[in-house]
C-alpha cells in the first residue's frame, strides 16, 4: 500500500491546477502523510480539502478508493471525480469521460473532454485526440463540427502529444483522420 500511496503522491502531486486554495493547509498535511505511508491519515486530510474546494485532493481521494489503498468503492471514487472535475482537476475529468465513453454516453463524453482539453487550466493532451474524435463523429457520435476538432487537435499538438499533431496535419491538408479504435472493456 504505501508503495501505491507514494505511486500516487508522485503522479499526480504536479497537478496542482483548479486548485482554489481552499484546503491547501489540508492538502499539504495529506501530501505528507501519504509520503510517510499513513494512508488513513491522508484521506482524512484529503476529504477535508475536497470539502473544501480542492480539485486534486478530491482525485486523489478517488483514486485511493480505485487502487484499493482505502476498501474498494467504485461508486464513491466515481463522485468523488465528479468533485475534482467541478474543481477543474484535469485528471478527475479525464476519469469521468472514460467511464462515459465505455457506458455508450458520447455526448456527455464529448463535453467531459472538451473541458479536460481546453476549457481548464491544465490542459491533457492525448485527451484533446479523444475530444477531436468525438467532435468529428467518431466513437459512433453523430456530432459534427470539423472546425472544434482541428482546435482540439491544434491544442494537443502545442502540448506535445505526437498523434494530435499526426491528426492536426491530415486535417489541415483535408485528408482527415482515423479516430483510434472504440476503447473495448
Amino acid at each position: 500500500i504505501q508503495e501505491a500511496c507514494g505511486l500516487i503522491y508522485r503522479v499526480y502531486a504536479s497537478n496542482r491546477a483548479g486548485d482554489s486554495g481552499h484546503g491547501d493547509k489540508d492538502f499539504a498535511k495529506g501530501e505528507k502523510a501519504l509520503r510517510e505511508g499513513n494512508v488513513k491519515s491522508a484521506s482524512r486530510y484529503y476529504k477535508s480539502a475536497c470539502g473544501r474546494g480542492h480539485g486534486l485532493a478530491c482525485t486523489l481521494l478517488a483514486r485511493m478508493y480505485i487502487d484499493g489503498s482505502l476498501t474498494s468503492d467504485p461508486r464513491k471514487a466515481f463522485k468523488l471525480y465528479e468533485k475534482g472535475c467541478k474543481y477543474n482537476n484535469g485528471y478527475a475529468c479525464s476519469q469521468i469521460g472514460d467511464v462515459q465513453l465505455k457506458a455508450g454516453q458520447v455526448d456527455q463524453a464529448r463535453e467531459t473532454y472538451y473541458k479536460t482539453c481546453g476549457k481548464i487550466g491544465y490542459s491533457l493532451a492525448g485527451e484533446c485526440l479523444t475530444a477531436a474524435e468525438l467532435y468529428n463523429g467518431g466513437f459512433g457520435s453523430n456530432f459534427y463540427n470539423k472546425e472544434m476538432s482541428k482546435w482540439m487537435l491544434a491544442h494537443g499538438c502545442s502540448l506535445n502529444d505526437s498523434a494530435s499533431c499526426r491528426s492536426y496535419a491530415h486535417s489541415l491538408l483535408d485528408i482527415g483522420f482515423t479516430p483510434h479504435p472504440t476503447p473495448q472493456d
